[in-house]
C-alpha cells in the first residue's frame, strides 16, 4: 500500500488533479462567505404583455353559452381485424400475426396483448372520445369491429 501510495504523490498529474479539487472547495467556501442577498424588481418600463390567444378561442364554451356553430356531425369507421400469413420477413415488423395470449414479458400496460377483438374495441373508444372532447361533442365516431 505505502509503494502505491508514493507512486500517487510523485505522479505529476494526479498531484495537479487535487490541487485543482482543493482550489474549487476553497473558492467554493470562499464564495459562501462574500453571498448577498438580492433583490429583483421590475424596471420603471416594464409593461405587462397581454396574453396571445388561440385564434379559435372565439368557438369555445363561455360561461353556460353552447359553442358558435354546432352541428350534427359524425362518421362511420369499419375496422377489419386480419391475421396474415406467418412470416419472418425482416422488413416487417412482427411476423404477421396477432398476439392472442397475454404475455408476461411485455414492457408495459399499454398495448400488452392479448390483441383480441376487446383490445380494439377499446382502443376505438379511445379515440371515439378524443374526437367527442376535442370537438365539444359536435363530432360523433360510430364503429364497427
Amino acid at each position: 500500500r505505502m509503494v502505491s501510495d508514493i507512486a500517487i504523490r510523485q505522479d505529476p498529474q494526479v498531484r495537479l488533479t487535487m490541487k485543482a479539487k482543493l482550489l474549487f472547495v476553497i473558492l467554493l467556501a470562499a464564495s459562501g462567505l462574500f453571498a448577498q442577498k438580492i433583490i429583483l424588481q421590475k424596471s420603471e418600463n416594464y409593461q405587462k404583455k397581454k396574453a396571445k390567444l388561440h385564434p379559435y378561442t372565439h368557438l369555445l364554451k363561455q360561461g353556460n353559452q353552447e359553442i358558435a356553430i354546432k352541428r350534427d356531425n359524425s362518421n362511420r369507421l369499419l375496422v377489419i381485424l386480419v391475421d396474415f400469413q406467418e412470416d419472418t420477413d425482416s422488413n416487417t415488423t412482427g411476423n404477421g400475426k396477432f398476439l392472442l395470449e397475454p404475455d408476461p414479458n411485455w414492457k408495459t400496460t399499454i398495448g400488452s396483448p392479448p390483441h383480441n377483438q376487446e383490445y380494439f374495441r377499446a382502443n376505438l373508444d379511445a379515440v371515439k372520445y378524443y374526437y367527442k372532447a376535442v370537438s365539444n361533442e359536435s363530432f360523433s365516431l360510430e364503429y364497427e369491429i
